[in-house]
């Protein structure tokens, strides 16, 4: 082999060994935004990329599988800064449920390992996230009420988030659904939220879902 040969081979198989860490750049470049102040830019400019870069977190699909309490993570922080335009998509992870260590079958019967009391909120992040966003995020979860069937999964949790938004006043929330009812675009929207209207409170200490 000639040494032109033998370089263009070494200089191939570098390129090939750098590939991976080029193409994992741009995400470990995003992760580091979420977390990393950057003191030349304003508070305005590093909240959005922070919620930016949860929202990709929140649509990353292999992450979901991979690593969901990282996801759960990014629900929370997003609740917390009340990021109102992440409302659309933890709406659409309503039912996305989270498993604790505990539950897992290499885990079943140890002792040793700290149990959590399961409420519907720690269940589903999504709607721990919306409850915290609050009133703004009523809309969405109307919208989920009017459109899926009474008694799903998704119309449960979009039910718990209206009640404990509202203060967890069945009250309030029973007439808050009301009048969504008389709005609805539609007869089976309106009977789906005056159904939804009627449904006992649930408890945030309750969840066998």
């Amino acid at each position: 082999m000639s040494a032109r040969t033998r370089t263009s081979t070494n200089l191939l198989l570098s390129l090939c060994l750098l590939a991976p860490w080029a193409r994992a750049a741009p995400s470990l470049q995003s992760q580091n935004i979420c977390n990393s102040p950057d003191q030349n830019v304003s508070e305005k400019v590093r909240r959005r990329r922070e919620v930016e870069c949860l929202l990709s977190k929140l649509r990353d699909e292999q992450l979901r599988q991979s690593d969901p309490e990282e996801v759960f993570k990014a629900m929370r922080r997003l609740g917390e800064l009340r990021a109102v335009v992440v409302v659309g998509d933890l709406v659409r992870l309503l039912t996305l449920k989270r498993i604790f260590d505990w539950e897992t079958p290499e885990n079943a019967g140890h002792t040793g390992i700290e149990e959590t009391i399961i409420t519907v909120a720690n269940r589903y992040p999504a709607v721990d996230a919306l409850i915290s966003i609050g009133k703004p995020a009523l809309p969405a979860l109307v919208e989920v009420i009017g459109s899926r069937e009474s008694g799903s999964l998704e119309s449960e949790n979009a039910i718990f988030g209206v009640f404990m938004i509202l203060q967890a006043q069945p009250a309030k929330g029973a007439e808050f659904l009301r009048r969504a009812a008389r709005r609805a675009p539609s007869r089976e929207a309106a009977r789906r939220l005056l159904t939804a209207s009627k449904n006992r409170l649930l408890s945030p200490t309750q969840s066998d879902r």
